[in-house]
């Protein structure tokens, strides 16, 4: 990691220990944050610690691991927890072994290599340990704002030409064998970061820190966003739980343009979308990789557009302001990573960022306006994919400009 990403993380894992620690102060152990999730949150550690591992070491870091799960889950039994339960949370001592090998590692490195792997270790304690503040942030929204605009972005979908958020959700709820699909993309977002992080690692071992780097400047500015246009989601606001009432759903030109309320504690998180934020910034970090990883973020991409409409999460419309945010995130982050100047990364932030508020504006003061032009949504769309595009495209372009700039200037300087 350089200085400007490495500070990032820190930071964000910073906020993430004090958030855990108030909690395990102010609550007993079955009430803190860090067990609101548990299956995620262990299905996380498990999964950065497994792919951690290093040929060389996986039987010393395996047997580390086993023994401080073995001791987690005996005093977790001790302290009257249920076996299930402790099971669960005792496979986070395969989390701890990565962590203390990558800090042995360290302890005998020297310079460059001791930074590394203070890096590498960084990662693996920040994936893992930022699910409680994200779920945090999650619980807040609920707490915080009551009124929500799923009228709006309901009503915004209505003006598209295609209904694909209602097609794939009732292709969805008619077939069984889609939805455990789509569950299956849609949940398993966090362990799929991590396998492109230790990829990453095996590609170029500070690479990894392009992948988390983007994730945390994505999270922080979605959940921000949470706030400043709530929703709950269509599944919650109109076609039911748990039985989805397609036949009895609103017209989406019909429906009233109002703040909605009654939601209870439901997370405001609809607007934008965050899995198809991550999933996009994984198909553009794919695209420095090898053939088969760019095919393998590509798909994914587009299986969590499908998995997210389909299991009613979202409204087409979150997905395309996900589109500019992805470019925003891309090109903040890629501004970070160069010590040079570079026009093209600052140009997709800034237009990310610009595109990106633009629609926040045009949801909330425009939508009753385009409901007497509704080709004119279509084309704002088709305008804002088409840009979205085309300034991925000069970053991109200019990232391997600068990449081959580099990798010229050390051999000239291997051979001299």
């Amino acid at each position: 990691m350089n200085r400007a990403q490495r500070t990032i993380v820190s930071l964000f894992l910073a906020v993430a220990l004090i958030v855990q620690i108030l909690e395990l102060a102010g609550a007993s152990l079955r009430s803190a944050a860090f067990l609101h999730n548990p299956l995620i949150v262990v299905s996380t550690a498990l999964a950065i610690s497994l792919l951690a591992f290093r040929r060389g070491e996986v039987a010393r870091q395996f047997l580390v691991g086993a023994a401080l799960s073995t001791a987690l889950m005996i005093v977790l039994l001790m302290g009257g927890n249920g076996l299930g339960s402790s099971s669960i949370v005792a496979v986070l001592g395969f989390w701890c072994s990565s962590i203390l090998v990558s800090g042995h590692r360290a302890a005998k490195a020297n310079g460059a290599d001791r930074l590394a792997e203070l890096d590498r270790a960084l990662v693996i304690v920040a994936l893992p340990l930022a699910v409680p503040l994200t779920s945090l942030a999650l619980w807040l929204s609920g707490q915080v704002l009551e009124q929500t605009y799923d009228n709006y972005f309901y009503a915004f979908d209505g003006l598209l030409p295609i209904p694909a958020a209602r097609v794939l959700a009732q292709f969805c709820a008619i077939h069984p064998w889609a939805w455990s699909a789509a569950t299956l993309v849609y949940n398993g977002f966090l362990l799929v970061i991590c396998a492109f992080v230790v990829f990453h690692w095996g590609a170029n071992g500070r690479m990894s820190a392009q992948v988390l780097c983007r994730w945390v400047i994505a999270s922080v500015l979605g959940y921000g966003l949470y706030f400043w246009l709530p929703g709950v989601g269509p599944e919650v606001a109109f076609y039911g739980i748990p039985e989805p009432h397609f036949d009895s759903l609103p017209s989406p030109n019909q429906v009233q343009l109002t703040l909605a309320d009654g939601f209870g504690l439901q997370p405001r998180n609809a607007m934008p979308s965050l899995h198809a934020t991550w999933a996009f910034l994984i198909a553009l970090m794919s695209l420095r990789m090898g053939f088969w990883v760019r095919v393998f973020g590509v798909f994914y991409a587009m299986a969590t557009v499908i998995a997210t409409l389909g299991l009613r999460e979202h409204y087409l419309i979150d997905l395309v302001v996900a589109v500019p945010l992805t470019v925003a995130v891309h090109g903040m982050a890629g501004l970070l990573e160069q010590t040079e100047e570079t026009k093209a990364q600052l140009l997709s932030a800034l237009g990310g960022a610009t595109m990106t508020a633009a629609w926040l504006l045009i949801i909330r003061y425009g939508t009753a306006s385009l409901r007497h032009a509704p080709e004119v949504a279509s084309l704002l769309v088709l305008a804002t994919l088409a840009a979205s595009a085309w300034l991925i495209s000069r970053g991109e372009a200019e990232y391997r400009q600068m990449v081959g700039i580099k990798l010229d200037e050390r051999v000239k300087a291997a051979i001299a």
